[in-house]
């Protein structure tokens, strides 16, 4: 479970809340002194604990709504982008003395039990830098001008590195690398269909990879230097438009949680953006 309510995979729990963490890795231990048990108890005790770990490891984790962060959550992932700070949460992606010089990713799971009459749409909400009217909102944070960000789609069998730049630019499937030049003035967030998977679709690992770009020959003014909030949606759509209701269970075909047709999702790489302004870089224990 991620701090603050934000499940690591997109299946709607009720959270564990945990005080918020600023831009700080966080780690949890127990500082309980142990209690010492009979030797056979505790030999016991640990084959049992040993025998629950495995089975919740291999238990399937429905998704009820594959949105991340989850429908209305107060949370955004956010892409820095690489001469950014540092010290801005996510270090991964700076390109700047102590940083990663990496990319922001995010993955997803199509099961094999996935209907092969069904696509699955990709859908990003406000994937480019955007300039609402009025005050910009607390996910967006230029610096200066107003920087491009890429997107790009890998697929099936993708994991995320060795190191923080993989997969890297220009591996992934064809057609999907796309850039998203800053938004006019006062034009509203919206959805976007990003990428559409052709029924039947390979049932895998997907990993997505987001990048606020330095040069943008359509952009010429970027700085690579902001902090670009969106939201992913993946799931099958009845229709082009990413913008209107969703279809009945159009994550999880036939309703029904635990059947091996549940889409699931969470982040690899990624930084999220609180409102109220809070954040803290979130990097997964696995790359599976």
């Amino acid at each position: 479970m991620l701090p603050d309510g934000w499940a690591f995979f997109a299946h709607e729990r009720p959270p564990v809340r945990t005080p918020l963490i600023d831009s700080e890795p966080f780690f949890f231990v127990a500082e309980r002194p142990p209690v010492r048990a009979p030797v056979l108890t505790r030999v016991a005790a640990g084959a049992l604990a040993f025998l629950a770990a495995i089975s919740v490891a291999l238990a399937p984790i429905p998704a009820t709504a594959v949105e991340l962060p989850p429908a209305a959550n107060q949370y955004w992932i956010q892409t820095n982008g690489p001469n950014a700070l540092v010290t801005l949460g996510d270090w991964y992606t700076s390109g700047v003395a102590g940083g990663g010089a990496g990319y922001h990713y995010v993955q997803f799971q199509v099961p094999c039990g996935w209907p092969a009459a069904l696509p699955i749409s990709v859908d990003l909400f406000s994937p480019e830098e955007n300039r609402v009217a009025g005050a910009t909102p607390t996910h967006e944070e230029p610096n200066g001008n107003y920087d491009s960000t890429q997107f790009e789609l890998y697929g099936p069998g993708a994991t995320v590195g060795p190191g923080y730049a993989n997969p890297a630019p220009g591996a992934g499937i064809a057609g999907t690398r796309t850039t998203y030049q800053p938004g006019a003035a006062g034009v509203a967030e919206s959805w976007v269909r990003f990428a559409t998977l052709s029924a039947p679709v390979t049932c895998g690992s997907y990993v997505l990879r987001s990048q606020v770009l330095t040069a943008d020959p359509l952009n010429p003014g970027g700085t690579g230097d902001d902090q670009n909030g969106w939201k992913l949606r993946v799931g099958n759509d009845n229709d082009a438009n990413p913008n209107n209701v969703s279809p009945a269970n159009y994550d999880n075909p036939d309703g029904v949680a635990g059947t091996n047709d549940e889409i699931t999702l969470g982040a690899a790489l990624a930084l999220r953006r609180a409102r109220p302004p809070q954040r803290a870089g979130l990097r997964s224990s696995s790359r599976t």
